[in-house]
């Protein structure tokens, strides 16, 4: 499996790579995204992490949430139960036979 390195998030690294305040960016963000920078990483590691359950059965949970950048497993399991509305772990089983 090729593993994707998420990097901690930084609104300063926002604020270096478009040179707009990060409060600017963030209420652009929110605007046009319907979320601030913060919510859409996590909603993008929550992705992430559903299409690894889903299609590597062999890696744990606790592997899958150090795979998109989140170094602690009940953390992520919270915030996947938030963001998918079930754990991580019966949302690998409702998916299991669909890899």
């Amino acid at each position: 499996m090729r593993r994707v390195a998420f990097e901690p998030f930084e609104m300063a690294s926002l604020e270096r790579e478009f040179h707009f305040h990060p409060d600017y960016i963030a209420r652009c963000m929110k605007r046009h995204a319907g979320m601030s920078p913060v919510e859409y990483v996590r909603h993008v590691r929550v992705e992430k992490a559903r299409r690894l359950l889903e299609h590597s059965p062999e890696l744990s949970v606790k592997q899958i949430a150090e795979a998109v950048g989140i170094a602690d497993p009940n953390y992520f399991g919270r915030l996947f139960r938030k963001e998918a509305g079930m754990s991580p772990a019966a949302y690998r089983r409702l998916h299991a036979g669909y890899a």
